[in-house]
């Protein structure tokens, strides 16, 4: 009868010493050059094993010049133009005293092999029958450097073999470093576990025995998972369990829609012929709202895990043409895809739980896209390919051709056409009004697709995109700045017959004026065609990063879709709470505190403005007597051989101090005015052409600022 135990969630940790491992056997070779055998004499090849505690079988090897080897070179041991089989074999390893070993062995190949050129690496237990290694234990042709390796043994004595075959002067097979560790290990079996449980130690195996069923209800963190054939293991909801070598699964391993599998090696060291099944939930709003989609398992057919749905929502996106389009078959690991939840009686039925389940090899180590044909600027539709989380700027650190925001399509709103794509990036996050979901974080959810665009620097013919286990996460990801008191961020909207749009504005020393990759995120318009959005330069961006000032002055633009009464509000602020933000209508003067009251505006037509609405933000509040309209026809300003040139018009006041800074937000200069004429002349000679950033105030207080293009 089969039992089943939960892990609680108080666990006894007992010290590395009684959970470590130990190495029982190490053989690099070193000062064992020339040991082995090379050419031949009468028909023998000429064999000189020395101290060497290791043999070789060469029954089916010819050696038949003196150039011809398989012994220790430069401390590694190598087989060169072998003609046949030539077999390497360790002494037998008593691996009694521990109930779990396991071996790796560096190997790599030289020259130009072909496909009947082989390194096999075998193991035996107590003489038995030869078992090839499970990672790499079978390699042909030209395979490079890679780790051979094998866990989970146990028995008495271990034996292990490695036969090699080339046939060319110019062929070397190589193998080195061979280790066999003896671990501590946890084992489930007969309901109940061989010793107390200390689940956090990366030198501890965790199997469970053959018959036995075990749901982890408590976040695990362990060297090698092992589970038998006939044996069920399971990760319940929200817990997660980390396996830092390997997975070998002979039976059935069930991850749950908020459980997490994350491992650690930078290599796939996954064996066993035993089932994985993940299981996603979500809340649908309705049968017609799409959601992207990635799969972690590997050759997740679309007509099978989607079969619900309907067959002719299913999309995937071309990144050549920009465009989505029909697709079926396979899901190709690290892209994203668009789907529409199960079909269900009626259009309004809503709120209904959504479930997809994947069954197979889940992925794992590394996994590459290429693109041909993409350009910079362009958008890709990408996804998680793991499962567990992984961390998105771990992911744009290691892919450098793209910019740092992520884009999640959110259709969760209550009207259809209020779906939009949520952002984050390392300055925050930008939500959907009215989103049924959670703010986005630099985490991207198990099965999750997402967008992402090129960077604009990028020119090359290709673009490869890469994920990589370094990259999986389980806790809440860390703030991107430390100390909260040193940013001011704010979230805007514009909301109208229930349906909005947001941007986030980040200010904080650490930014630039410029566009920051990292900090600052174009607009993905919304599917209603209402957005607002911070304009630099000629980029409309849904975050926007900029240094600190009191002051400051940002333009805003507005895109609306139809007539009608529309909110501009203020929704949040974290940070420094003694910011005042108002909003310049400049059509009409204007100016509302977003503090105290939202802006209520009507709009006689669809139309784009980009030029028509400001934010001002200040560390005091202002009376309406205290905020002048700022205009560009009040300062004109010139550049003439170093030197700036500001010329008021009649109504405004007179200037007492300017600030200079660079485009990288570095103040280059600052003075007091002296001068009440019609003209105020800063001399900048002393500093190199280029564009900077002139930022003047006025007696009333009032702070200027705009672009000079500095020409000496």
């Amino acid at each position: 009868m089969m039992r089943q135990l939960l892990f609680l969630t108080s666990l006894v940790i007992l010290s590395p010493a009684i959970w470590g491992q130990t190495i029982l056997y190490q053989e690099d070779f070193s000062g064992q050059n020339n040991l082995g055998a090379v050419g031949h004499s009468s028909g023998q090849p000429i064999l000189n094993l020395g101290s060497a505690t290791w043999t070789l079988d060469l029954s089916q090897a010819n050696l038949s010049a003196s150039d011809d080897w398989f012994q220790v070179q430069n401390e590694t041991f190598e087989g060169r133009d072998l003609d046949g089989e030539a077999r390497w074999l360790s002494p037998a390893i008593n691996i009694s005293t521990y109930p779990a070993v396991g071996f790796s062995i560096q190997v790599e190949e030289i020259g130009n092999h072909e496909s009947s050129d082989y390194l096999i690496t075998e193991y035996r237990i107590d003489g038995q029958n030869w078992l090839q290694a499970s990672i790499n234990g079978s390699l042909n042709d030209d395979f490079g450097s890679l780790e051979v390796s094998q866990f989970g043994i146990s028995g008495n004595l271990l034996e292990i073999r490695i036969r090699a075959m080339n046939n060319a002067a110019n062929e070397y097979l190589h193998f080195d470093e061979i280790r066999v560790t003896g671990f501590q290990e946890l084992l489930f079996q007969n309901g109940t576990w061989n010793r107390i449980p200390d689940l956090y130690s990366d030198s501890l195996n965790l199997r469970v025995a053959s018959g036995e069923v075990l749901t982890l209800s408590a976040s695990a963190d362990v060297r090698n998972l092992i589970v038998e054939a006939n044996a069920s293991l399971s990760i319940a909801p929200n817990q997660a369990l980390t396996v830092h070598h390997g997975v070998q699964n002979n039976g059935s391993i069930e991850i749950s829609s908020t459980g997490v599998l994350i491992q650690t090696a930078d290599i796939d060291l996954n064996s066993g012929s035993g089932s994985f099944r993940y299981t996603n939930s979500y809340t649908a709003v309705d049968h017609s709202r799409f959601s992207f989609w990635s799969s972690p398992i590997q050759a997740a057919d679309i007509a099978t895990v989607f079969a619900s749905t309907n067959a002719n929502d299913r999309y995937c996106f071309d990144p050549v043409s920009q465009s989505f389009t029909p697709c079926s078959g396979t899901m190709t690991l690290g892209l994203g895809y668009a789907f529409t939840p199960a079909i269900q009686s009626s259009i309004q039925v809503q709120n209904f739980s959504d479930q997809r389940i994947f069954e197979g090899d889940l992925n794992n180590g590394n996994i590459n896209l290429n693109f041909t044909g993409v350009q910079a600027g362009d958008w890709l539709l990408l996804g998680n390919p793991y499962p567990s989380p992984i961390d998105f700027q771990s992911f744009i650190a290691n892919n450098p051709d793209l910019l740092g925001t992520l884009y999640l399509w959110d259709a969760s709103t209550p009207l259809s056409n209020g779906a939009a794509y949520a952002n984050w990036n390392s300055a925050g996050s930008n939500p959907v009004p009215f989103s049924s979901r959670v703010s986005p974080n630099s985490h991207i959810a198990v099965c999750q697709g997402f967008m992402v665009q090129i960077n604009p620097s990028f020119n090359a013919a290709n673009l490869s995109i890469s994920f990589k286990n370094e990259m999986r996460v389980f806790n809440t990801a860390p703030a991107f700045f430390k100390n909260d008191e040193e940013k001011r961020q704010f979230w805007f909207s514009i909301k109208s017959d229930g349906i909005g749009a947001g941007t986030m504005i980040n200010l904080h020393n650490g930014s630039s004026i410029n566009f920051d990759f990292s900090q600052d995120a174009n607009l993905k318009p919304t599917a209603s065609g209402l957005n607002i959005y911070s304009i630099l330069d000629h980029r409309e961006l849904s975050i926007q990063s900029l240094p600190w000032r009191d002051g400051l002055v940002q333009p805003i633009g507005l895109e609306i879709p139809n007539a009608g009464i529309y909110n501009i509000q203020l929704d949040s602020v974290k940070g420094l709470s003694n910011t005042w933000v108002y909003l310049l209508d400049k059509e009409f003067g204007n100016f509302i505190c977003l503090n105290d009251s939202n802006a209520q505006i009507q709009f006689m037509g669809s139309q784009r403005l980009n030029q028509r609405f400001e934010l001002h933000f200040y560390d005091q509040a202002k009376l309406s007597s205290e905020l002048l309209v700022r205009s560009d026809a009040y300062y004109d300003y010139q550049s003439i051989g170093g030197i700036i040139i500001i010329s008021p018009s009649k109504a405004a006041k007179p200037l007492i101090e300017y600030r200079l800074f660079s485009i990288s937000g570095l103040e280059v200069a600052s003075a007091q005015f002296t001068s009440n004429d019609n003209q105020y002349r800063i001399d900048a000679r002393h500093l190199p052409e280029g564009v900077y950033l002139l930022s003047h105030k006025d007696l009333g207080g009032q702070w200027y600022s705009t672009k000079i293009h500095l020409k000496n």
